[in-house]
């Protein structure tokens, strides 16, 4: 990505003498290194405009910029301090990607093919709230850290082959993999069995598995799923609410913890909104990442073993929410075990983070 060297040095400027200095640091440090550190050293040792360079380079355009501090910020602890921080931010990295635009006039972004022309009306003025929907989704695909194998996944999912040529798949677009696989499954249980199918027949399976289940996590708010009821079998709209499981696999493994098995003294779930919490969680935080969290709290810390995937994979994020809030355990308790859980864990500043963004969410229930 070319800047522009004047540009470039008056923003980086502007931030290194700007009253808010230490915190404008502090947050695209976090950005960029995808943990929260507060030792001035460490922030000392680094120039502002390494951090800069590197935020440009993470997030090429200022949607994504926009979306990763927004994110950052509320998951601090003072989001309503750093808010003003984060409009400091964007509004001046803003002005790098106005100039890479005016570089480049009127060609595309490399590795960004053009919409397919049978996709043009998400572009139509009238699908503004739909438009903005998909942006949301496109970026969080983008931003997260397996994009890579993930468009591997959805252009196999939409051309039947596999494709490793990464330069193939980028030029198609992602935006042109999400409106075909839309296209192409109008309803989201066939989405989820075209994935599905798609994952269990690459060598790597486990982690295509895992890879469907986060696109099946973003992708899932373009779709209508009250209506998905119709296709399950006959099963009431009820128990649909009730349970919203559904298994990936047929061949269920009888040799499933018996604790993962509903249990009818659960005490009452309190009243609060699945989808709504979900998209709350999934808004900052890695679905997967937070699945391994949960169900380490409830049974027992992954050991990354075949079995243990395939008992994780059986439950959608809502199963092990609903799960979760029926232990009652109070949300001090829930809280203390999560950080505990998270610490003990790979990338446990990560994890930490995830763990903060889960416990603000079960707020407003428990």
């Amino acid at each position: 990505m070319q800047l522009s060297i004047d540009v470039f040095n008056d923003v980086v400027r502007y931030l290194d003498s700007h009253q808010e200095k230490l915190r404008i640091k502090k947050l695209i440090f976090c950005i960029c290194k995808e943990y929260w550190e507060n030792d001035p050293n460490i922030l000392n040792n680094v120039a502002m405009e390494d951090l800069v360079n590197e935020l440009v380079q993470l997030k090429p355009n200022k949607e994504q910029l926009s979306f990763s501090v927004y994110q950052s910020v509320k998951t601090l602890n003072r989001p309503k301090v750093y808010a003003g921080v984060a409009t400091v931010i964007i509004k001046q990295i803003s002005k790098l990607y106005s100039d890479i635009a005016a570089d480049q006039d009127t060609e595309s972004l490399p590795g960004e093919a053009e919409v397919n022309p049978s996709f043009a009306a998400v572009n139509n003025p009238v699908n503004n709230e739909e438009d903005n929907l998909l942006r949301q989704v496109i970026i969080g695909l983008e931003n997260h850290r397996e994009t890579a194998r993930i468009k591997k996944l959805m252009f196999a999912a939409c051309k039947n082959r596999w494709e490793n040529d990464q330069a193939v798949i980028n030029n198609y677009g992602l935006t042109n993999m999400i409106l075909e696989l839309q296209q192409n499954n109008p309803n989201f249980l066939s989405l989820r069995q075209t994935l599905t199918k798609v994952a269990e027949n690459i060598n790597k399976k486990a982690l295509y598995l895992a890879l469907a289940d986060i696109i099946l996590a973003q992708l899932e708010p373009l779709y209508d799923t009250d209506n998905d009821d119709q296709e399950q079998d006959n099963a009431s709209e009820s128990q649909i609410l009730k349970t919203q499981t559904v298994h990936l696999n047929n061949d269920c493994d009888s040799s499933e913890p018996a604790s993962l098995d509903n249990n009818p003294n659960s005490p009452q779930i309190p009243a609060y909104d699945p989808f709504e919490i979900r998209l709350e969680i999934c808004q900052y935080a890695n679905p997967l990442r937070v699945k391994i969290l949960i169900f380490s709290l409830l049974f027992h810390s992954l050991d990354w073993s075949d079995q243990d995937w395939s008992n994780l994979r059986r439950y959608t994020l809502e199963d092990l929410l609903q799960k979760l809030i029926q232990s009652g355990k109070s949300l001090k308790d829930i809280e203390r075990q999560l950080y505990d859980i998270a610490q003990t864990q790979m990338d446990a500043d990560a994890n930490v983070q995830t763990a903060g963004v889960l416990v603000q969410a079960l707020q407003r229930i428990l």
